[in-house]
C-alpha cells in the first residue's frame, strides 16, 4: 500500500518538476504521537505559508520552496512543533500541550474523583441499601416473630378457650347427669316411700280420722305451797291422779296427727297445814278432787313400722279449777292389723289444786279461801291408749 502511495506521489512530482523544479525541494518524514503511533491529523505549514497534510499512516512527502527553513506541525491539543529542514528524513514526535495535558489531567482527575465519588456514593448507597435491607430484614423477622408469637398465642388462647368450653360443657353435662341421677334417685325414693306408705296405710288403715281412748296414772315430782287468808300456808304433796280421755284425731300423712280431746281427772292429795290460826292440826287429812280436762294434741310418729316410738304434746284447760293444762309424752306404739294400736308411755303434766279445803267433802272449811284459786305441779307417770 505504501508503495502505491509513493508511486502516485512520485508521478505527481514528475508532473510538476518541469514547472518549478529549480525553486522547490523535497522533504519527507513521518509523524508520530508521544506513544510512537502514527498520527495523521496534523497540519503542516512552511515558512512561506504553505499548508500540507500527511498521509493516513502519518508519513509525508512535501515539495516546499527552497527558501523555507522550517516546517511547522500543529495538531489539536498538541504543542506546535517547529522542525528545521536539514534535508534528512524528518521524524516528528508530537507532544501534547502542557496546558491541555494539565487540563486533561485535571479533567481525568475530576472524572476519576467523580468516578470515585460515584463509586463511593454507590458503595454508600449499596451499604445503605444493605443496612436498610438488613434493617428491613430484621424488622420483617421481628414482625414475623411477633406475628408468629401472636399466632401461637391466638392458637393457645383458642385451644384454652376450646378446652375451657369443653371442660365447662363436660362439667355441665356431669352436673346435668348428676341432677338427673339425683332426680331419678329422689323420684325412686319418693316412689318407694309412697309405695311403702301405701302398703303401710293399706295394712294398718293409717288414714283419716282416728279414735283414741286412754287411761293414765301419774305421781307428783315436787310439793306445791298455797297461801290461804285464814289458815296460813298449805303444802300439797303425794299427788296420784288418774285420768280417762277420749281423743278424735286426723292423720296427716304417716308422721303427724292432730286432734282434740276431753276427759275426767280424779286425784287424791295429802295436805299439811303450817301455822294455821283458825284450825288445829290437820295431819293425815287427804283432799280428793275431780276435774274435766279439755285439750288439743299433736302426735309425731317418725318411723313406718309395726312397733315405733311416738311423741305427743297436749295443751288445754281444766274446766272446773281453771288451771292450764300442759302435757308431754314419749312412748312406744304397737300397731296391729284392723286399725288397732296400744301405746305405753311416760309423761310430764301439770295438775290443778283446789281453792277451798274440802271442795264439797268438808263444807265447814269453805270460808278459808286461798289468795289464789289454783296451783300446778309437774308429775310423771304411765299411759295406755287404744286407737282405731
Amino acid at each position: 500500500m505504501k508503495l502505491k502511495i509513493w508511486v502516485i506521489v512520485f508521478l505527481l512530482l514528475l508532473l510538476t518538476t518541469g514547472v518549478s523544479a529549480q525553486n522547490m525541494r523535497l522533504v519527507r518524514g513521518s509523524i508520530v504521537d508521544e506513544s510512537g503511533k502514527p498520527k495523521s491529523d496534523v497540519t503542516i505549514k512552511d515558512d512561506s505559508g504553505g499548508n500540507y497534510l500527511p498521509l493516513e499512516d502519518g508519513s509525508f512527502l512535501l515539495q516546499v520552496p527552497i527558501k523555507c527553513m522550517n516546517l511547522i506541525f500543529k495538531a489539536d491539543k498538541y504543542s506546535r512543533e517547529i522542525i528545521p529542514i536539514d534535508g534528512s528524513y524528518m521524524r516528528v514526535r508530537m507532544k501534547k500541550d502542557p496546558n491541555i495535558v494539565n487540563q486533561e489531567r485535571l479533567e481525568a482527575e475530576a472524572k476519576a474523583q467523580a468516578r470515585r465519588d460515584s463509586l463511593l456514593a454507590m458503595e454508600q448507597a449499596r451499604k445503605a441499601a444493605e443496612t436498610q435491607a438488613k434493617a428491613d430484614e430484621k424488622a420483617d423477622e421481628k414482625a414475623r416473630i411477633i406475628a408468629e408469637q401472636e399466632r401461637l398465642a391466638a392458637e393457645e388462647r383458642a385451644c384454652k378457650e376450646a378446652e375451657a368450653k369443653a371442660r365447662a360443657e363436660e362439667e355441665a353435662r356431669v352436673r346435668e347427669e348428676a341432677k338427673r341421677q339425683a332426680a331419678e334417685a329422689r323420684a325412686k325414693k319418693k316412689a318407694e316411700r309412697q309405695a311403702k306408705d301405701a302398703a303401710y296405710n293399706e295394712r294398718f288403715k293409717n288414714k283419716g280420722l282416728e279414735h283414741t281412748f286412754s287411761v293414765s296414772y301419774a305421781s307428783q315430782f315436787a310439793s306445791c305451797e298455797i297461801v290461804y287468808y285464814n289458815s296460813g300456808v298449805r303444802t300439797y304433796k303425794s299427788l296420784h291422779p288418774v285420768e280417762f280421755d277420749y281423743t278424735l284425731s286426723y292423720k296427716v300423712g304417716r308422721v303427724f296427727s292432730v286432734g282434740v280431746g276431753a276427759g275426767v281427772l280424779f286425784h287424791v292429795k295429802s295436805v299439811n297445814i303450817i301455822n294455821d290460826g283458825f284450825s288445829g292440826n290437820w295431819e293425815g287429812f287427804k283432799e280428793k278432787r275431780v276435774d274435766l280436762p279439755l285439750f288439743a294434741t299433736l302426735k309425731i310418729r317418725p318411723f313406718r313400722s309395726a312397733v315405733r316410738p311416738i311423741i305427743a304434746a297436749s295443751v288445754g284447760y281444766y274446766l272446773l279449777s281453771g288451771c292450764p293444762l300442759g302435757e308431754g309424752c314419749l312412748g312406744l306404739e304397737i300397731r296391729f292389723r284392723r286399725s288397732a294400736a296400744i301405746g305405753i308411755s311416760g309423761f310430764v303434766k301439770t295438775l290443778p289444786y283446789p281453792s277451798d279445803l274440802g271442795n264439797g267433802f268438808n263444807l265447814a272449811m269453805q270460808d278459808l279461801n286461798a289468795k289464789k284459786e289454783y296451783g300446778a305441779v309437774t308429775s310423771a307417770g304411765a299411759k295406755v291408749e287404744f286407737s282405731f
